[in-house]
């Protein structure tokens, strides 16, 4: 492109309305434009090479650095597609669901929960400093806790907890094949179901509490992460039962790099908690148990002809109850 001077004509058709917003040359409204399409780091590789070549000045390159490298649209495309399908958290305009956009946001799903982490330990914080001093110490860590738990489910609008519900009933009836398809897209909530999700709830709220007694914040933050990033990972190893459906759409995005990107976050995120302080009992407990949940999802996924949304919504939540319980 600028051998043969499509740079400069590029820029020169936004100049008019680049520098009237940003005061910049005509090869400085080609980074700008540069910048927001196609992120970091291309942003500051183009300036370096402008600057270099001497395009556009010392001066105009230090003003672009300040605003050209970002985050590329394609990524927050598929960050927002995430954040829509796997939370309520309002996201302005409407976003047109394509299969194709739907598989995208799977290596997101660890964004998507990052955030949720961060609102949720926000308001469990408040919490903690609402009740401090109103009602003993104990009480307070269980309202911490409660909040936490009771803010993620409303954010997630309980979608993972259905998948939990679902999938225990599923299989507490000891069925395979079609038997096993039928209970669990019944929306009936039987009694393996509510016995799981009781259980998850309480499980969650009880080391929620201790963390928040504790002040460790960071088990409270990458919970959610962490579970959403190993729940990426069994759309990499089975096949949609129904391709049309919601989780057959999101199974288009179990690729390779996803694999690569699951593991790799989800080593950093144990790193981050060996830092933390947490022992390395913990440590070898939290790797095996999340170990063991994500086999058992991978081979009852096989076993009965597919992978499904319920069985990601189960991950999700057994797994943020593991990371919870294993992380101290």
């Amino acid at each position: 492109m600028y051998e043969k001077g499509l740079c400069y004509y590029i820029g020169k058709l936004l100049y008019p309305l680049l520098n009237f917003f940003f005061k910049v040359t005509i090869n400085g409204a080609y980074i700008i434009l540069v910048g927001f399409l196609s992120g970091y780091p291309i942003g500051a590789k183009v300036i370096g090479e402008m600057v270099s070549s001497g395009n556009i000045s010392k001066a105009e390159g230090k003003y672009l650095i300040t605003f050209c490298n970002n985050t590329s649209i394609s990524f927050l495309i598929n960050y927002i597609i995430c954040t829509c399908l796997k939370s309520s958290l309002p996201v302005l305009g409407d976003t047109k669901l394509t299969t194709f956009s739907v598989a995208r946001c799977v290596p997101w799903f660890s964004a998507a929960g990052l955030t949720i982490g961060f609102l949720t330990t926000g308001l469990s914080l408040l919490a903690g400093l609402f009740f401090r001093g109103v009602v003993p110490p104990l009480f307070q860590a269980l309202a911490a806790g409660f909040v936490w738990c009771a803010a993620e489910i409303i954010i997630s609008r309980a979608l993972h907890w259905d998948g939990l519900s679902d999938l225990a009933d599923a299989l507490g009836s000891s069925r395979d094949g079609e038997g096993f398809w039928q209970v669990l897209k019944d929306s009936r909530v039987g009694s393996f179901g509510a016995l799981a999700m009781v259980c998850v709830f309480a499980g969650q709220v009880i080391a929620c509490s201790a963390h928040a007694a504790r002040g460790d914040i960071l088990a409270l933050v990458l919970a959610p992460a962490a579970s959403r990033c190993l729940a990426a990972l069994p759309f990499c190893y089975v096949a949609p039962h129904n391709p049309k459906s919601l989780g057959g759409r999101f199974s288009g995005g179990g690729t390779a790099g996803t694999k690569r990107l699951s593991y790799c976050l989800l080593a950093i995120m144990l790193a981050l908690c060996a830092a933390a302080g947490v022992s390395a009992t913990g440590l070898a407990l939290l790797v095996s148990s999340c170990a063991l949940l994500l086999l058992f999802i991978i081979r009852t996924a096989r076993r009965q002809g597919g992978i499904s949304g319920d069985f990601i919504g189960a991950t999700i939540e057994a797994g943020q109850l593991l990371v919870l319980i294993f992380s101290f």
